[in-house]
């Protein structure tokens, strides 16, 4: 059925459809001609009867091909997923998450503290070094240290930073390097001759993602006990 609708169409109702955020332009009045029919309207997977915030049933309609339905109804539906800012006239659809207000910086471990020392290294059997770049599951990966212990070799390579008590957290990845031997890894990480967090790597894991708390550590040690292998970490402190 036909019927004829009068009214500010802007400023009562907003296509089903729509998402993001949509501002609410100066008004004009005009006579449309609007078709009602039965519709059944879903929001999350749920139905739901169109209703005002006093509990009246609130019909929707098409107009030039598409569908509408009161604004009221959907904001009221989605609860905190949506709102109206009346000062501003802008319908928002769709959670915005808040941004922090302070954002810690991350810097990358090779720079905020580069090790002072590095233990372990024999000739070329075990070493510690500080490639441009290395290869993890098939990722290049900026910023690592490199960590080798070739067959036969018993030292453990180690290396220490003077974190100084300034950082509060060091993240970032570990992994094997693509191509080098198939063994097994230990990593440790202690604070100031304490330890604070180790991981447990397998040869044919992907980078494993890292999270150590390093709150007032004035010096760190970082530890890969390996078998034969070559592991990169690539961390950041923060």
């Amino acid at each position: 059925m036909k019927q004829r609708l009068q009214g500010l169409v802007m400023g009562a109702i907003a296509m089903v459809l729509l998402l993001g955020t949509a501002t609410v332009f100066a008004a004009t009045t005009r006579t449309i001609e609007v078709r009602f029919g039965t519709y059944r309207t879903y929001l999350f997977d749920q139905e739901f009867t169109v209703r005002n915030v006093q509990g009246e049933l609130l019909q929707p309609f098409s107009y030039n091909g598409s569908v509408y339905v009161p604004v009221e109804a959907i904001l009221h539906a989605m609860g905190d997923n949506a709102s109206w800012y009346a000062d501003s006239g802008i319908l928002r659809f769709g959670r915005v998450e808040e941004r922090p207000t302070e954002v810690n910086e991350q810097v990358p471990l090779n720079t905020a503290a580069r090790h002072f020392d590095a233990g372990g290294v024999f000739g070329n059997s075990v070493t510690v070094t500080r490639p441009d770049s290395v290869n993890m599951g098939g990722v290049a990966y900026q910023n690592a240290l490199r960590f080798h212990n070739a067959p036969g070799a018993t030292a453990v390579p180690f290396t220490l930073h003077n974190l100084n008590g300034q950082f509060s957290l060091l993240s970032g990845y570990v992994g094997r390097v693509d191509g080098s031997q198939m063994g097994n890894a230990t990593i440790s990480f202690f604070g100031d001759g304490q330890l604070i967090k180790y991981y447990e790597l397998r040869a044919t894991d992907m980078p494993t993602p890292i999270s150590v708390p390093v709150e007032g550590v004035v010096q760190l040690r970082i530890s890969v006990n390996m078998w034969p292998s070559t592991y990169a970490l690539v961390a950041y402190l923060e």
